[in-house]
């Protein structure tokens, strides 16, 4: 006998899966050998790939982790429409497919029931419709691979889609984006009965008497490791099946055209399932998880879990494949930088015990947008972006030298919650190095990655409040509007400002200015600067200087970016500031390794240069090498967190 509440339900699932959540907008208990399982009213009115949404999802999730469980029991509260009408059709049409799919489900699994309040509400809704129909593509596929960067989500998953179906079309007969709409008799905005439009499977094939549908995740961009692609890609088997199999639903009678007279006009293959159809060829189906990374809990016993799914009277077969499993190495898209890293800062996300308890899915200001992604910690927890042992430390350095956090709602006070930022990896990199006791190792750091300079001491840099008396110097600027004429001096805003900068002595009594830039997953689109800006700093560029000469490329980013802070730190040389002397400086680019397209880039500055060892470029596994016995910690966190 076993009875358990939701929370001691979760509690017992996260002695083995300790990062896994239940969704909110859902009740669940056991009692004896039975799973409770209650849908709240706005959970039904949501897509059902959102996982408050997916009940199906997380039936066999619980059912494979309980293994006590031997029957399911089925609620939910009714809801509530809007009273706006156009709010109140939407939400209609999503409680009409829920409905569908508690039917669908308990007709499936002969261990499935909805409690004995719903029964009515089910037999009403099955004889409230004449002739399920099923709409169907009537044009050739949008390029979505077009879309904007700042849909880059959407853009990736695109290319991998037409990828995938170009290949699978060599060995039978296959496309995407096959519409999963819903509709009564006739298709038409009046006679929808579910949502229609965006609801397509995303590829499919038919391979002699087998009709194969794709659920298919991009898991580089999006979190999409969510128990709704089990509800979603079950809701597209079961329409596939009363299509092909028991023809419960039809297409509309103006369809066989298209199998006939108007073949050549087909989109999207519709005259292959046509002819599957009417020559009653195809006897299964196949659906399958198409995604790199699946939902914990859904991973945990994932072989069992796909077989307790497959066994279901209409003997639809459900399995998982990576995309690599799918589709060969070599005809992968390849997948930017950035895309790579937003996809491992989501895994640190939802695996690392650094971050139990924090999600994704908050949102940042691009132009007049508000952007949600999956790699952005969710509002009120931003300060989880830091490593711990620095966060209360790093923010008061912020605010008491009045340094704005990169793309913060509270620029001074909280840092950003974008796990991409590149200050945010700067600033968990170095500044748990910040304090004087942490000398010996800042110096083993610098030592390590030169041979220019012997550094045996770091000084105090003059910038800084003086409560802070600290090893490094971030948003570095220094006199800007009298050095370099520049009309702003804001450190980290509007001005020439230094990511990082360390103040150090040789043995020899040296005094040695180390500019850091941090790069991440940056990518520039070379926009020339204002021409009133560049004229300001060629102005000031003599002989004295490292740089040889002024180059067009000086005057588009990166390297306009670091032509003016080697000129800053230049000019503090040529002047002979007794408020902070330097007698040379090493300007260090610290970019990632797989950021490629940036070191080419950043490469290209050094051919500029009579000295070219004053410029060197470093990733920062390298550069953090020397600690990673003395500082084990840290170390680590940075090893899991972004070099992976």
């Amino acid at each position: 006998m076993i009875h358990m509440n939701k929370n001691e339900i979760l509690k017992s699932i996260k002695k083995k899966v300790y990062y896994a959540e239940l969704p909110s907008k859902m009740d669940v208990n056991i009692k004896d050998s039975t799973l409770y399982i209650t849908m709240d009213a706005d959970g039904v009115l949501q897509n059902m790939q959102n996982d408050s949404s997916s009940f199906e999802g997380w039936i066999f999730c619980l059912k494979t982790f309980f293994s006590e469980v031997t029957s399911v029991v089925i609620d939910w509260e009714k809801p509530a429409f809007s009273v706006i009408e156009k709010v109140m059709i939407t939400q209609q049409k999503h409680y009409n497919r829920f409905l569908f799919r508690v039917i669908w489900f308990i007709d499936n699994y002969s261990w499935a029931d909805v409690v004995e309040s719903r029964k009515a509400d089910i037999t009403k809704f099955k004889h409230s419709f004449s002739i399920l129909t099923l709409n169907f593509p009537l044009q050739k596929s949008k390029d979505k691979s077009a879309r904007s960067e700042s849909d880059q989500k959407m853009k990736y998953e695109a290319i991998l889609e037409t990828a995938i179906y170009q290949h699978l079309s060599k060995t039978g007969f296959a496309n995407h984006q096959l519409p999963m709409g819903l509709f009564d008799t006739q298709v038409s905005l009046a006679t929808a009965i579910t949502p229609g439009g965006a609801s397509q499977a995303d590829l499919w094939k038919i391979d002699n008497d087998e009709f194969c549908v794709y659920e298919l995740k991009d898991c580089i961009n999006t979190d999409n490791t969510h128990v709704g692609i089990i509800t979603e890609l079950m809701f597209y088997a079961n329409v596939l099946h009363r299509l092909t199999i028991t023809q419960e639903i039809h297409y509309p009678s103006d369809a066989d055209k298209y199998r006939t007279i108007k073949r050549d006009n087909a989109s999207r293959g519709f005259e292959h399932i046509l002819d599957a159809i009417y020559q009653h060829t195809i006897t299964h189906i196949k659906a399958v998880l198409l995604t790199d990374r699946l939902h914990p809990l859904i991973e945990y016993k994932k072989e069992q879990l796909l077989n307790d799914m497959s066994r279901n009277k209409t003997n639809i077969r459900f399995e998982h494949l990576t995309v690599l499993q799918l589709l060969p190495a070599e005809l992968i898209p390849a997948p930017t930088y950035k895309e790579v890293q937003g996809a491992q800062q989501v895994r640190v996300l939802q695996t690392s015990p650094y971050f139990v308890g924090v999600n994704g899915g908050g949102k940042w200001k691009a132009g007049l947008q508000n952007i949600e992604l999956p790699y952005i910690i969710e509002g009120g927890k931003e300060v989880m972006n830091l490593y711990p042992a620095i966060r209360k430390d790093a923010i008061e350095y912020f605010k008491l030298n009045g340094i704005g956090w990169w793309k913060s709602n509270d620029a001074i006070n909280t840092p950003t919650g974008h796990m991409l930022s590149s200050q945010i990896s700067c600033v968990n990199h170095l500044f748990p190095l910040m304090k004087s006791d942490k000398s010996a190792s800042l110096l083993s750091i610098l030592n390590s990655v030169q041979e220019r300079y012997h550094l045996i001491r770091i000084l105090t840099n003059p910038l800084d409040d003086t409560k802070c008396s600290g090893n490094i110097c971030f948003e570095f600027i220094w006199k800007n509007r009298t050095l370099l004429g520049e009309r702003a001096e804001k450190r980290g805003a509007m001005c020439t400002s230094i990511d990082a900068v360390v103040y150090a002595e040789t043995e020899d009594h040296r005094r040695i200015l180390i500019p850091i830039e941090w790069k991440y997953v940056e990518t520039y689109e070379h926009k020339r600067a204002v021409q009133s800006s560049i004229d300001r700093y060629t102005s000031r560029l003599d002989n004295s200087s490292n740089i040889k000469e002024w180059k067009d490329e000086y005057e588009y980013d990166p390297l306009y970016e670091l032509v003016r802070q080697t000129m800053l730190v230049e000019q503090i040389i040529k002047n002979n500031d007794m408020e902070l002397p330097v007698d040379d400086y090493l300007h260090i680019n610290v970019i990632p390794e797989g950021n490629v397209e940036l070191r080419s880039e950043v490469a290209q500055f050094s051919e500029g240069l009579k000295d070219k060892g004053k410029f060197i470029i470093l990733e920062p596994r390298k550069l953090m090498l020397s600690i990673k016995n003395t500082n084990q910690d840290l170390y680590n966190y940075l090893e899991s967190r972004y070099w992976q």
